[in-house]
């Protein structure tokens, strides 16, 4: 049950640190996640194809700061947690 109820608190702080970013950021980490290229990312939203890596990179750091985990969900000390 308390690994339940982790899982519940690391969602709630995922979707706190994504309210957090803004609209730029969480438009093109979505699309990230959706399988965009960087080129089609940058294309879509009109910044440079290196820009997008970069920005890519800082949202990366700050999730990390502010949960723990990646922005996939898994967590950045390398260790499976309430999966079997």
């Amino acid at each position: 049950e308390s690994a339940k109820g982790a899982a519940q608190q690391a969602a709630r702080d995922q979707e706190a640190a994504m309210r957090s970013l803004g609209a730029l950021d969480r438009a093109l980490l979505l699309m990230h996640l959706d399988g965009c290229s960087h080129r089609e990312t940058g294309d879509v939203l009109g910044i440079a194809e290196g820009n997008v890596a970069t920005r890519l990179n800082r949202i990366r750091q700050q999730l990390r700061r502010s949960t723990g985990t990646r922005p996939d969900g898994a967590h950045t000390d390398g260790v499976r947690h309430g999966t079997r």
